[in-house]
């Protein structure tokens, strides 16, 4: 809660803005915090849809396959108590959007379009839905969709401007775009930090800054951001791939084997031809031009 300002006085209009926008956006995830907290404390069987939609939220947080399947059966739980509740397909979709980039989906393409029909049905129950918005560009973004993607982002956006994951999401499709552009990237995952610094899925705009600094040759910065990702209590293995990269390039041998190590445990599936199916062609197309494929080779990922 303590923050410093440091301003201009005739920016004092811009600043007061600023205040509003960072206080709303640190309330608002920890009063839901604390409704996944009470809904995680109570039998699944004494939940009404809403709290069901909570537990899922806070067990969906778990990233991983067992987890991922659970809260889809605690959200297909709700929706049969209640068919008209947005939130609980909005979920369902940006969950099996998260499946898909984790490696956990038998079928990526059928669960990208099963998430994009998910996605879209909240918004048909509730056009100011965001996390249908969000659910809907990540999966428009992983299937290629760039431009729907933004589109779909800046909806979501529109409608609360303090919703962080919006931003996050959004940054991580313009690092995967054809026409990618640094600046812009980090001055939108920036804004997803500012207004939701204990965000859950802080992780990966932590990554995706990492990114852009590696993308700019200022391999310290893009260490320091990618183990700030590996830090977070909720992370994955993503960050300790890049990071190991990073190091390799930095010529810190050691302390890569131990990143891609740890990497390997967490996401002992993980092949370069996942890479190539979570990150799409453009992206793999700039990892293999600055030598970080070869690197990933090198240190012991497997094709297929």
């Amino acid at each position: 809660w303590a923050e410093r300002y440091d301003r201009e006085l005739a920016d004092i209009f811009d600043l007061q803005d600023e205040i509003t926008q960072t206080l709303v956006a640190t309330i608002e995830p920890e009063l839901a915090a604390a409704e996944k907290t009470r809904a995680r404390k109570k039998p699944t069987e004494n939940l009404d849809a809403w709290e069901l939609v909570q537990k899922a939220s806070w067990v969906k947080d778990r990233f991983n396959a067992e987890a991922h399947e659970e809260a889809q059966r605690l959200l297909d739980y709700a929706i049969i108590l209640d068919p008209e509740i947005a939130y609980a397909y909005a979920l369902k979709g940006y969950i099996d959007y998260a499946s898909v980039i984790m490696g956990y989906a038998d079928d990526p393409g059928e669960t990208l379009r099963r998430s994009v029909t998910s996605a879209k049905k909240a918004i048909s129950l509730d056009e100011r839905e965001v996390l249908g918005y969000r659910a809907l560009g990540s999966a428009q973004s992983t299937m290629g969709l760039y431009d729907e993607a933004l589109k779909s982002f800046d909806h979501a956006i529109e409608i609360n401007p303090n919703y962080a994951s919006a931003y996050m999401g959004r940054s991580l499709s313009m690092i995967l775009s054809e026409n990618y552009d640094g600046e812009a990237t980090k001055k939108v995952a920036e804004t997803a930090l500012r207004l939701s610094p204990k965000d859950t899925t802080s992780w990966g705009v932590l990554n995706v800054l990492g990114f852009v600094y590696s993308e700019e040759g200022d391999l310290e910065k893009a260490a320091e951001f990618y183990q700030s990702s590996c830090r977070q209590p909720i992370t994955t293995y993503f960050p300790f791939f890049y990071l190991a990269i990073t190091l390799k390039k930095m010529g810190r041998h050691e302390e890569a084997e131990t990143a891609f190590a740890t990497a390997m445990e967490m996401g002992p599936t993980f092949t370069l031809e996942k890479q190539r199916q979570q990150i799409g062609n453009f992206a793999v197309a700039r990892m293999e031009a600055n030598g970080s494929i070869q690197l990933l080779r090198d240190l012991g990922l497997p094709e297929a």
